[in-house]
């Protein structure tokens, strides 16, 4: 199907989230908005979490045949829809995820796409193990990929949000991440004794403003991170 601006993706009927997008109900526009208001022509983009691509269909779109999308995703079936957004669009895919350290992993899901985790205790219901996966910090994504500097970094990963970031150790201390967007799994992160003002925190730390996007139920659920050193 063709979303707005012409971005072609490919579409599994069987998702309810898929029908979101036939029907136009995107619950994301805002954060999307923002997403786009703050990349250009050019620019480096990582989509961490990226499912079947929406976010880096849109950032491909946007930032050019000059700049670079990095979609990242462990799920095996948003795997298989990202590789023909790919072909649909051309942009890097990595099938893995992302934490605070580099190895392997076990990866649980309980049959919903969009909601598999590492941490099998977080998705509160039965789970399968559905395959070990590969898993990497952003710093080695910027030493592997020879990245100079990342114009936006993207995360929606169930509840690992924390480590993710814990893993931009090398990339925080030589600002090389000027902005994030970032869905916050409060009820998630709870479950690991993480809050969401951790998150605020180590990102104020490692000089970031912060702007909250949205929030459910009293919880904060997207922000936007905007690095004052670059």
């Amino acid at each position: 199907m063709i979303l707005g601006n012409g971005i072609k993706i490919y579409v599994d009927f069987t998702s309810t989230r898929r029908w979101d997008l036939v029907l136009d109900n995107d619950g994301e526009k805002i954060v999307k908005d923002i997403f786009l208001q703050n990349i250009e022509n050019g620019n480096c983009v990582i989509d961490c979490g990226a499912n079947v691509g929406e976010f880096s269909l849109i950032a491909a779109k946007k930032i050019g045949p000059l700049g670079k999308v990095i979609s990242i995703e462990p799920e095996k079936m948003n795997i298989i829809q990202l590789k023909e957004n790919f072909l649909l669009n051309n942009f890097k895919i990595l099938n893995m995820a992302v934490s605070d350290k580099s190895g392997t992993a076990e990866f649980y899901d309980h049959g919903v796409s969009g909601s598999s985790c590492l941490d099998p205790n977080l998705l509160g219901k039965p789970v399968t193990k559905t395959s070990t996966i590969s898993v990497t910090t952003i710093d080695d994504v910027i030493d592997s990929l020879k990245i100079n500097n990342i114009d936006m970094l993207k995360l929606d990963i169930e509840g690992y949000e924390y480590e993710a970031f814990l893993g931009c150790k090398k990339a925080f201390s030589k600002n090389k991440i000027s902005k994030i967007v970032c869905e916050i799994h409060t009820r998630l992160l709870k479950k690991k004794g993480i809050t969401e003002d951790m998150i605020l925190q180590l990102l104020e730390k490692n000089n970031f403003e912060i702007k909250i996007i949205n929030t459910q139920e009293g919880r904060v659920k997207h922000i936007f991170a905007s690095n004052s050193k670059n």
